[in-house]
């Protein structure tokens, strides 16, 4: 989870990564190393837990994902489609 918050919020920040070195800094390289991090310590924990733990965690991890595709593509889910009012470049 903490992983994929720091790496969309570089995702959503990525017009305002340009426009200045604070910018490119707190907006773009700290949530990118912190995510980067976060999933490598989540992978080494899979291959360092029982084959059942690692089994159950990474299901879920492909079950949210599938979520996620089906609000997006099937159920058209507002989220995906609103335009944004904050943050617009």
């Amino acid at each position: 989870m903490y992983a994929v918050i720091a790496l969309s919020c570089v995702w959503y920040y990525r017009r305002l990564i340009g426009r200045s070195p604070r910018e490119l800094t707190f907006s773009g390289i700290l949530p990118l190393v912190g995510g980067i991090l976060v999933l490598a310590l989540f992978l080494y924990g899979l291959t360092t837990q029982t084959q059942e733990v690692s089994l159950v965690a990474g299901l879920l991890v492909v079950l949210c994902l599938v979520v996620g595709v089906v609000a997006r593509a099937v159920l058209r889910i507002g989220y995906f489609t609103d335009a944004r009012a904050v943050h617009e470049v």
